[in-house]
């Protein structure tokens, strides 16, 4: 491990009622350097106060458990400043965490893979408050920084930018369809725009429609999204052209559209326009 970028212990808790979930989180767990051996709770209505107590940076929650669901356990605890990875047999219940801001969803049988990439996230948000920003972002950044670069805004420092888009790599966002859970890949959404109370995503494997705010999911996207227009949020990376107020893609059929409000933005974040 690097010296130069000091790394965290992470203690964890899970809380399931089911003993064999325990164990296999646990095994994952023994595994992984940074994190420490978990706490168990078996019995939910225990763990207000073992929270308290144990101070966890990660909680693996299910949701369904006796006397109270993983879902009424969050509203019990409010904000809290541990990260809530849940675990679920139970796909189609799970979309009731998004508006708890869960960091993480895993399926069970928990596989180790999918295990370790969670916490690893968690891990990394960890690193970044606790270091500089260039120097928490260093290590992921494509190519390494000789000197600490001058201060800029987010969205022209290259070394923030490579950073960021490395941690977003394998993100996805996650909307109830009726009774399905969907699971879509940032790099496979195009386009967002707002329909009224709901919103059309434009993704890789057709259209999805949501009831949310434009400015609720905005604030959860990866750097690639801006907004070009009340009603508009487009991925720049799947732009292929843009005339007039008009966005076209190289996927989809449907434009997005520029407002005057957006559109110097929209310019400095498409990139520089030649010819």
């Amino acid at each position: 491990m690097n010296s130069s970028f000091p790394d965290v212990l992470l203690r964890s808790l899970i809380i399931d009622d089911q003993i064999s979930v325990h164990n296999q989180i646990k095994q994952h767990i023994a595994k992984i350097e940074f994190m420490d051996l978990p706490q168990s709770c078996i019995n939910p209505i225990r763990a207000p106060q073992m929270i308290t107590s144990l101070k966890p940076h990660i909680i693996f929650l299910d949701i369904e458990m006796p006397d109270i669901s993983g879902i009424e356990l969050l509203d019990v605890l409010g904000p809290i400043s541990a990260a809530i990875i849940i675990v679920t047999a139970h796909k189609q219940h799970a979309w009731q965490g998004y508006q708890y801001h869960v960091q993480d969803f895993l399926d069970k049988p928990i596989q180790f893979r999918e295990l370790f990439k969670a916490v690893n996230k968690v891990r990394l948000s960890y690193l970044a408050k606790a270091m500089p920003i260039e120097s928490s972002i260093a290590p992921l950044a494509v190519m390494p920084v000789a000197t600490a670069p001058e201060r800029r805004p987010m969205e022209e420092n290259p070394t923030v930018v490579n950073g960021l888009r490395a941690r977003f790599e394998k993100t996805k966002m996650m909307i109830k369809v009726e009774k399905d859970v969907v699971f879509i890949k940032y790099s496979d959404l195009y386009m967002i725009r707002s329909e009224g109370n709901y919103l059309k995503l434009f993704t890789k494997a057709g259209t999805y429609v949501i009831r949310r705010k434009l400015k609720q999911v905005l604030e959860s996207l990866p750097y690639d999204f801006i907004q070009t227009h009340r009603s508009y949020i487009v991925n720049s990376e799947s732009v292929v052209r843009s005339y007039g107020n008009t966005i076209l893609f190289s996927e989809i059929s449907d434009n997005a559209k520029i407002s005057k409000r957006f559109k110097h933005k929209v310019y400095r974040k498409l990139g520089q326009i030649h010819g």
